[in-house]
């Protein structure tokens, strides 16, 4: 009891914070299912920062399923380090002693229960008397994975249709057959990302319609796109054919949630044309008319023409200038899934070279950093660390489980799995703050950014498509299990009288609206992936 109060005294605020988090008793933390064919696989670090040569990239988490690693400070003349964590669930204490500071929790982190921990670690002199503080730390120790959770109780595939059949019937789309934007949907303020988001959706629906449906999807599908394409970049400016971010006439819009598109009008974010541009083709692919095609190319080509030295392309760029907005870069995987796609499906090898150096660019930075920054349209751009996701994080893995044959590939793209599983994955027992209201959530979930601290379907469903892809590349069982999983809780959280697709996967009444329909057009796209593999599992 005497240390307990001595480890106390010396961090108070720390104390105060766990209080203000208001952290629940909770029951020790169940026997987890093998990971890995390893129990003690949450014993590992997530890429562990190593001082002077490794960055620690958790310097924000707030929460950890697998043991971390802290940045803390060398004390001159310590000979060793205790590190002292106190269960604020459990109200009991562990320690253990290490040779650095930057140790990681991995002898203590099973006897660790789920709920918030106040963690100090002090320096210590060769006879064991403290010798100066080192670092503290609070967060929440998360619950790992002890599933399966869910059952399938829906054919995935009549899942998505009926889901694709929601969109069709939504006014703001069915608006499309008369070639309009239909200014009550506020969200079109985002044209990149929900117009083509239109397109995508009605090709997907019209493969699975009736030939009337089908054919009115296809016409929605052309109407949207050459909106899209007669509001974007002209020829001449510094990103020709560029779709635009934000949408000009914000103002016309029903609601008040343009905030950003005011905020942020005259600027392009670089990731969504290469997206747009991928629609397009598949538009192309759908109706044979050359000019989808070459409004692809166009917005291929001004990616070859702004691409920096580097490798990759600035985040956000003044549209009249060309000059970035900061100095945030983009992650750019949707760059490399576009060029690989014309060389695959078209034999265009043009940009070969820039999908090599956008790749290696990856390699050289997000994947040794682990700065997988979240970089959505409405969420400013922030300094390193402060903002991550596990979106992209996602795509790069899933490109390399599905891409590569070399094993340190396959490693590396199961440890960015662990990283967002750590983060953003919430298989049971979410941390219990009031303004996130975690007793909403629909478990298992994903959460989508630091900054947006929510679950997200499409987030889930990226989630469940690496898993997916990763036990394909390994024969993992536990791999498909956790797809599973997020398949099976889509499917149980869909309305079951419209067939609608909830961009939020909690019952907070405020989330049971339209909300973005670019969501739910990933959320069909994942499950209908899934289901075409299931069906080579049968």
């Amino acid at each position: 009891m005497n240390n307990h109060i001595k480890v106390l005294n010396l961090f108070p605020l720390i104390l105060l914070t766990c209080l203000i988090c208001s952290p629940w008793a909770t029951e020790s933390q169940e026997s987890q299912r093998k990971y890995d064919n390893r129990k003690d696989a949450y014993n590992y670090p997530v890429r562990p920062g190593i001082p002077g040569k490794t960055p620690f990239w958790n310097t924000y988490s707030k929460r950890f399923m697998y043991a971390p690693a802290f940045d803390f400070n060398e004390i001159e003349k310590a000979v060793f380090y205790r590190f002292t964590a106190i269960s604020l669930a459990s109200n009991e204490e562990f320690s253990f002693d290490a040779e650095t500071p930057s140790a990681s929790l991995a002898p203590i982190w099973e006897k660790l229960p789920v709920g918030q921990v106040a963690l100090i670690c002090e320096g210590h002199d060769d006879r064991g008397q403290i010798f100066g503080l080192a670092g503290t730390r609070v967060f929440y120790r998360a619950a790992g994975y002890n599933g399966p959770y869910l059952k399938q109780e829906k054919d995935y595939g009549e899942s998505a249709r009926q889901a694709l059949k929601f969109l069709f019937d939504f006014k703001p789309i069915q608006t499309w057959l008369e070639a309009r934007l239909d200014t009550s949907y506020f969200l079109y303020c985002y044209p990149s990302k929900i117009i083509g988001a239109v397109v995508e959706s009605m090709l997907l629906y019209a493969d699975v319609a009736s030939d009337d449906d089908g054919q009115k999807a296809i016409n929605i599908a052309k109407n949207a796109a050459g909106f899209l394409m007669g509001i974007s970049e002209p020829e001449g400016k510094p990103y020709a054919c560029f779709p635009p971010t934000y949408y000009k006439d914000y103002q016309t819009l029903s609601r008040g949630m343009f905030t950003r598109a005011k905020e942020f009008q005259g600027q392009l974010m670089m990731t969504y044309p290469a997206s747009v541009a991928d629609i397009y083709l598949s538009l192309f692919d759908a109706t044979k008319d050359q000019k989808y095609f070459e409004a692809a190319v166009k917005i291929a080509n001004t990616y070859l023409k702004t691409q920096l030295p580097s490798g990759t392309w600035h985040l956000k760029v003044w549209m009249d200038t060309g000059e970035p907005v900061n100095k945030n870069v983009c992650l750019p995987t949707s760059q490399i899934v576009l060029f690989d796609r014309f060389e695959k499906q078209y034999q265009i090898t043009n940009y070969k070279s820039a999908r090599d150096r956008a790749f290696q660019w990856i390699m050289d930075n997000p994947v040794k950093t682990f700065n997988w920054e979240g970089q959505f349209e409405d969420i400013p751009p922030v300094e390193e660390y402060a903002n991550l996701s596990g979106s992209w994080a996602m795509d790069f893995a899933s490109y390399l489980f599905e891409h590569s044959a070399r094993q340190k590939d396959i490693v590396l793209a199961e440890e960015i799995l662990r990283y967002v599983e750590d983060q953003f994955v919430v298989w049971e027992k979410p941390l219990p703050k009031k303004e996130y209201l975690t007793e909403t959530w629909c478990n298992p979930c994903v959460l989508e950014q630091y900054r947006y601290y929510t679950p997200v379907g499409a987030a889930a469903t990226r989630v469940m498509l690496a898993y997916q892809k990763a036990y394909v590349a390994t024969g993992k069982e536990i791999y498909l299990d956790k797809a599973k999983d997020f398949a099976n809780n889509l499917t149980k959280i869909q309305n079951a009288q419209t067939g609608q697709y909830y961009t939020w996967w909690d019952t907070n009444p405020k989330h049971q609206i339209i909300g973005w329909f670019n969501c739910a057009t990933e959320d069909i796209k994942a499950i209908l992936e899934f289901n075409a593999f299931m069906k080579t599992m049968n």
